[in-house]
């Protein structure tokens, strides 16, 4: 094999080992969205948990909120993200004066829940 006939099949070798890397790296950044969500008290009331769960569990999580209350008129940034599959997440909010408020949001599209009394 001549030296030119080398750098062909090296080249081939290579742009189809890199299409093989920009599609591995693509599939496993598909299953890695930020879910990340921004949680806004105007309840009038302290918030006193936060959960959240996927719409298909009928598990409501474990208390997210990192502190013993969110006053009203404040929020905190919460990662709801297990680790599964999914973007629809149920937020159950829980009051102080034991209130519960649900919303259903995609924490792939929104990244701010407000939770209003």
């Amino acid at each position: 094999m001549n030296a030119r006939m080398f750098c062909v099949t090296f080249s081939r070798k290579l742009m189809a080992a890199c299409a093989l890397g920009v599609a591995i790296a693509s599939t496993h950044a598909y299953g890695m969205e930020d879910k990340r969500v921004r949680v806004v008290n105007q309840t009038g009331q302290p918030i006193v948990a936060v959960f959240a769960s996927h719409d298909y569990d009928q598990d409501i999580g474990w208390n997210l909120l990192n502190m013993s209350e969110l006053w009203s008129g404040y929020f905190v940034r919460i990662n709801p993200d297990d680790g599964d599959p999914g973007c629809n997440y149920d937020f159950l909010a829980l009051l102080k004066n034991s209130g519960l408020l649900k919303q259903r949001v995609n924490a792939c599209m929104s990244s701010e829940i407000v939770f209003l009394q």
